[in-house]
């Protein structure tokens, strides 16, 4: 009984908050009741829980639960969870008094009472089946949910009020009715519950639905209509605030339809009149103190929509653009000035709500303060200005009633918190007073459809007192709040979060409180330099759990309905916007990165909402944060609608399943950022002052149009495998492709055309001597050598000694190319293509472009004519029977045999145009059986086969410096401050710090592999170069030895050859032995400065991977233009060619007639003429082709500068 003690010890010391209604006394009773218990003194104990239930039932008592803290929860729930422990003889014995009672007031329809003073009646049970039906009937599954699972959950639930001993075939029934709800509700976790309930209940049968027969089969069949197009009465949608927005099944379309032509009308709120003009910009640097301004959450009603701005309600004739103004509070109330306050006004939020035709809002005093009258020299009163607030009820733009909470002669002197929740024929509403230096909350609650003109409450109940605020004769500190507090339906009961260290629920019937739970506020007050993005955030309501995230704390809590107990709670998430749960995940949005703590780093996240984890969730941008939220967003379908302050689109469409963008990014373009509101096909966007209403055409369908018939008829040859036809469409290249999947295809492949026999691979010399290109022709190196391959614009051409051997026309220019035996991979940014060595085309794949219309929904191949440029390939890797392609952020996997795209995977952030190289693919290297990509600040192992990724792990900093280095069973993964290995899972095996942190550069290490055991690290310092040697299994240090050598820092000019580490200092090529690091020879040589060094067991190759070249300006008529060209003859042309004891074998100059020239930039800067030539930059020196692993290839080592291409026989 010490944690008893404990709690009632805790319940007395001062809090910075106190619940009202929590009573000690009702709490020593209810533990000396337990104490009874304790001592199995069963009478006594019974009498004392009786005297409970008649006396301080509604009273709060700290009662400690099983994750470990200690809730306050009314006496009535707590005594009947204790009368439900009871064991079982006992429990019989008191049904034998209870029972006549609950049989008396359930046969004269009292339902709530049987379950309000006798729960653990048997007739209690019928009573909570009849509960749930009624609040089924009404569409309220919450309510269901509740009352149902309190005969049977359907899965365990810590602390729960469950009745005592349900039958089986009660259990079964109350189970089947909760699927039932969850069905309806479009619960994410329905057929994995259903699975469990067949599992538990096969064969229980019974009425559902209408129809008889086995539960589980009832349920599988049960199909569910789409709901029909509804308002949008109130902030987030619903009184749960947690809405799904009801639009046409092809949304997107519908959307990028509706935003194809900008906005319909254009609203200025401060005017309330139309705005001709367009909207007004915002610079990037002022996006966070503009995101504080979204003061306006309209609703729609209909095609009206109304907007209130404390002092007018505003009706908008969406259809006409008509205006009428419904309301002015001027006309009602003291001491509201004539003149409005500019907008927009920054930190208060302006909401509204509707329901059966009238209209209800919080008019009046802007901010919450002490609106006490002061007292005169003569004691008389003077009410200050703006203290006066109402709530009125409107309808058809005439006053309905009107309730006030200033009333001098009544002494009541509060400040309505924000607009009213309207559950059927109820209306609630939180007021705040001053009472000495504390200020009281309490909730309201009035008859929404009255007639009193000036009503009473219905009933009224205090929640809480803090210090929030000071009062008005304090002389320093925080005396006013603009940020109102709005409440939230949750079930029958109503629930107010006080972002001040407090959460209380009231059972909406009665008035009395359900529980109230205190959460940590956050420790450290925010820095005043760093804005807080905090926005309008009730609790939310979804899936018959409660999700809070207060403005005073970091977390996001998962809480019980009826008892308040945590599921589970997160801290560090810093929410703007509770948006809703969708596909099993809460979704919200985010104004800082925990990890970096800046405003900027804000973001949109995902996680489960049932476990609150990481594991089914993800966060846009990927790494973090990024994007500054501009406005509240909505669930809509399966995709959430994210406002962000971005260019050139501010509003992102993304899967509320894992986070990616369905389709095109720029569908939604035109659609402004701002607070979202869609109803009834109408997409409104509120921003700073202005209101942005994009309507649908009367008679625009509301579901996408029909392929056109180009795209029907190219389809058709498609699915009619007609390649003869489609063979002469040669536009068809350049359409957007899409196979049963979504996956992009060629033509070709889709119809899976017989591909042509591959000839065995016979290595060949390659052309002896020079060969010269043509004017417009470059030279191509081939991984894995063996082929001499060159690249036209649009052509591919395999050139000998006396000419071209063939030539083969490609819809795109390769710039990588691949030999796998016979078969030659080519790539650009346009495609990838598949050629065979005697010249033929095996297979093509061009770029995935961006479609017009989303691909989702495809039920066969598709053509998309309306499709965006597609953005440029970038990496290239040949792995196994895989060819992988980076595109921005997507990943595509092709057969290398046949073409065919076999699995595609977006970054989270691929389309949100993010700076610095954000949400993009920057590295692929295999590892293991697996893949390994870095992709903004995250790294991902994927597997081949599927594109399923088997683990994602966080990256600090940017993308790495260095590719990742194959090392045997791993990899090898360096950067300015450390050296990590990875294996073959994934995992980091081992972590070496680099030492010397005040004497490194900063630069990375050239990691080398010294056999197969040891690394070789040369790390830059200050003063040179220092080697030291790890072991690559443990990273432990394997040497001592740590000599400090002059070296060029450059990884192009290290190599390891046996014992030896050859590198350059830049004047001399140098040989040493390792570990020591001793100089075995050295031989001075111009090939030294800025080489690259390829060195196998037959020599050694030198050549400048750099040199100086010629720069050339052109400007005339404001136009500048810059080309690049060389490198300038001398050192640069040249190669080299050494043995492995320092012996010049050779050196080779190349002399073309065309250097290599790029047209580098081109701008509009200046209109003075001027032509300018200066040989002050650095342009890449030849190209080189070795062999497989870097040997010298079948035949000799390829070398190109300009036109000229030169084959070595260095061993020669």
């Amino acid at each position: 009984m010490g944690c008893w003690f404990a709690l009632l010890l805790l319940a007395a010391q001062p809090e910075s908050i106190t619940v009202v209604g929590e009573s000690r006394p009702t709490a020593t009773r209810f533990a000396e009741a337990q104490r009874a218990l304790e001592a199995k003194k069963y009478p006594e104990a019974i009498a004392q829980l009786n005297g409970l239930l008649g006396t301080g039932a509604d009273d709060l008592v700290p009662l400690p639960f099983a994750d470990g803290s200690g809730r306050l929860i009314q006496a009535r729930l707590a005594v009947h969870a204790t009368l439900a422990r009871l064991p079982a003889t006992v429990l019989a014995d008191y049904r034998k008094r209870l029972e006549p009672l609950a049989v008396g007031w359930l046969e004269g329809g009292d339902d709530r009472r049987v379950v309000r003073d006798a729960f653990v009646s048997k007739a209690a049970l019928t009573a909570l089946d009849r509960l749930g039906d009624q609040a089924f009937l009404v569409g309220d599954w919450d309510a269901a949910l509740r009352y149902w699972s309190a005969i049977s959950p359907l899965e365990p639930m810590p602390e729960a009020l469950v009745h005592p001993d349900p039958s089986e075939a009660q259990q079964a029934r109350a189970q089947a009715k909760q699927l039932l709800a969850c069905r309806f509700a479009g619960r994410a976790d329905f057929e994995v519950a259903l699975a469990a309930f067949r599992k538990r209940f096969p064969r229980a049968e019974g009425s559902l639905g209408g129809q008889r027969g086995v539960y589980a089969d009832l349920l599988a069949k049960q199909n569910v209509t789409a709901p029909p197009p509804r308002d949008w009465p109130t902030f987030a949608g619903e009184g749960q605030r947690a809405a799904f927005a009801i639009g046409p099944t092809r949304i997107l379309d519908s959307l990028s339809r509706l935003g194809r032509k900008g906005p319909t009308h254009i609203f200025d709120l401060s005017r309330r009149e139309r705005d001709m003009g367009g909207p007004a910009v915002v610079r990037r640097d002022q996006a966070l103190e503009a995101a504080k301004r979204l003061a306006f959450h309209p609703v729609l009603v209909g095609s009206t929509a109304f907007i209130n701005d404390g002092r007018h309600i505003t009706a908008y004739h969406l259809r006409t653009g008509k205006i009428e103004v419904w309301f002015d509070t001027a006309d009602y109330l003291r001491g509201v000035p004539r003149v409005v306050q500019p907008l927009p006004r920054s930190d208060i939020r302006f909401t509204l709500s509707a329901a059966q035709g009238h209209l209800f809002a919080r008019v009046g005093a802007s901010g919450i303060r002490d609106v006490r009258p002061p007292t005169g020299a003569k004691g008389e009163a003077k009410p200050p200005e703006d203290a006066e607030s109402a709530i009125v009820c409107l309808r058809d733009g005439k006053v309905r009633w009107m309730a006030r909470a200033y009333n001098p002669a009544r002494k009541e002197f509060g400040v309505f918190e924000g607009s009213p929740l309207v559950v059927g024929e109820r209306c609630y509403v939180a007021v705040s007073r001053f009472e000495g230096d504390k200020l009281v909350t309490a909730i309201h609650c009035y008859a929404a459809f009255g007639d009193d003109e000036r009503p009473a409450p219905l009933w009224k109940v205090d929640v809480c007192e803090t210090r929030e605020l000071l009062t008005a004769d304090a002389s320093e500190g925080r005396k006013s709040r603009a940020r109102h507090h709005l409440l939230t339906q949750a079930g029958d009961s109503v629930v107010y979060c006080s972002h001040s260290g407090l959460i209380v629920s009231v059972d909406g019937l009665r008035g009395t409180r359900n529980w109230a739970m205190r959460y940590p506020r956050r420790e450290v007050a925010e820095p005043t330099d760093e804005p807080s993005l905090r926005d309008l955030c009730p609790p939310i309501c979804a899936e018959g759990r409660l999700y809070v995230a207060p403005a005073d704390s970091d977390r996001v809590l998962c809480l019980d309905l009826t008892t308040g107990v945590i599921y589970w709670q997160r801290d560090r998430l810093d929410v703007v916007h509770l948006l809703g749960v969708g596909r099993g995940r809460l979704l919200f949005t985010t104004w800082r990165n925990p990890g970096e703590g800046r405003v900027e780093a804000g973001g949109l996240r995902a996680v489960d909402a049932l476990t609150g984890r990481d594991e089914n969730g993800w966060m846009l941008p990927d790494d973090g944060g990024g994007l500054v939220p501009f406005g509240r967003g909505l669930l809509i379908g399966d995709l959430v609608l994210w406002p962000t302050f971005r260019l050139p689109f501010g509003v992102v469409a993304v899967r509320q399943e894992d986070g990616r963008q369905p389709d095109n990014p720029t569908l939604l373009h035109r659609i402004r950022s701002g607070n979202l509101v869609f109803a009834n096909g109408i997409l409104l966007v509120t921003d700073r002052q202005a209101m942005y209403a994009y309507v649908p055409p009367d008679d625009e369908p509301a579901e996408e149009k029909p392929p056109s018939d180009e795209e029907a008829r190219l389809g058709r040859l498609l699915r009619e495998r007609d390649w003869p036809t489609l063979e002469r469409e040669r536009a068809l290249q350049r359409r957007d492709i899409r196979d049963e999947r979504g996956l992009p295809q060629a033509a070709a492949t889709l119809l899976e055309r017989r591909i042509a026999e591959v000839p065995a691979w016979t290595p060949e010399t390659l052309p002896s001597g020079e060969v010269r290109l043509q004017r417009d022709e470059t030279f191509l190196p081939v991984e894995g050598g063996g082929v001499l391959l060159s690249t036209r614009a649009g052509e591919l051409l395999r050139r000998e000694a006396k000419g071209v051997r063939w030539r083969l026309p490609l819809p795109f220019t390769p710039s990588v190319a691949f030999r796998r035996e016979a078969r030659l991979i080519v790539a650009g940014a346009e495609g990838v293509a598949a050629v065979s060595i005697d010249g033929r085309e095996l297979w093509h794949w061009p770029a995935p472009r961006l479609p017009r219309w989303p691909t989702d929904a495809t039920t066969g191949p598709r053509v998309h004519l309306e499709a965006e440029p597609a953005e440029p390939l970038h990496l290239f890797r040949v792995v196994g029977e895989r060819m992988v392609v980076a595109q921005g952020g997507r990943l595509f996997a092709l057969s290398v045999e046949t073409g065919r795209c076999l699995w595609a995977w977006d970054a989270p952030g691929a389309g949100l145009s993010l700076s610095r190289g954000r949400g993009r693919v920057h590295h692929l290297t295999p590892l293991g059986e697996g893949l390994l990509a870095q992709v903004s600040r995250q790294r991902y192992l994927f597997d081949l086969a599927d594109g399923r990724v088997r683990r994602r792990d966080p990256e600090k900093g940017g993308p790495w410096p260095r590719p990742p280095m194959p090392v045997p069973g791993g990899l090898i993964l360096s950067d300015g401050e450390r050296v990590r290995r990875l294996d073959e899972r994934g995992d980091v095996a081992w972590t070496y710090l680099l030492p010397g942190k005040t004497t490194r550069t900063g630069e990375p290490p050239v990691v080398l592999l010294w056999g197969s055991k040891t690394l070789v690290l040369a790390i830059p310092e200050n003063i040179g170069v220092r080697l030291r040697y790890l072991d690559a299994t443990t990273g432990k240090l394997a040497h001592a030895d740590a000599p400090l050598i002059d070296a060029d820092p450059a990884p192009e000019a290290w190599q390891v050859v046996g014992d030896r580490i050859l590198h350059s200092d830049g004047e001399r090529l140098v040989a040493r032995t390792m570990p020591t690091g001793r100089e075995q020879w050295s031989r001075v040589t111009p090939l030294a400065q800025r080489c690259r060094i390829a060195a196998s067991n037959e020599g050694i190759l030198l050549h400048a991977r750099e040199g100086m070249g010629v720069r050339a300006v052109v400007r005339w008529l404001g136009t500048a233009v810059q080309w690049r060209a060389g490198p300038w003859p001398g050192v640069a042309d040249q190669v080299g060619w050494w043995s492995l004891e320092g012996e010049p074998r050779g050196v080779w100059r190349l002399q073309p007639y065309r250097l290599p020239c790029v047209r580098e930039a081109t701008d509009r800067a200046g209109v003075i003429p001027l032509f300018w030539v200066g040989r002050d930059t650095l342009v890449p020196g030849p190209v080189v082709q070795l062999g497989p692993n870097g040997a010298v290839g079948p035949g000799g080592i390829l070398v190109a500068l300009g036109d000229q291409v030169t084959c070595l026989q260095p061993t020669k």
